[in-house]
């Protein structure tokens, strides 16, 4: 099965959150040093940050 990040409704578009959750796995996984996204995309926060981080653990990449 898959696990699938999905973000809260309305504060990312969905090419915010995809390309955020992708840029914020390798970020935890140390492969690049930051999420920041080119305006006007949001980076992940705190807590959106924290999912990406348990779906790695869950998954065996970090």
């Amino acid at each position: 099965f898959n696990i699938v990040y999905t973000p809260k409704a309305g504060r990312l578009s969905g090419n915010a959150a995809g390309l955020g959750a992708f840029k914020t796995a390798l970020v935890l996984m140390g492969i690049i040093k930051t999420n920041v996204m080119s305006a006007p995309m949001l980076s992940l926060d705190e807590d959106e940050t924290a999912a990406i981080k348990v779906i790695l653990e869950r998954t065996g990449l970090i």
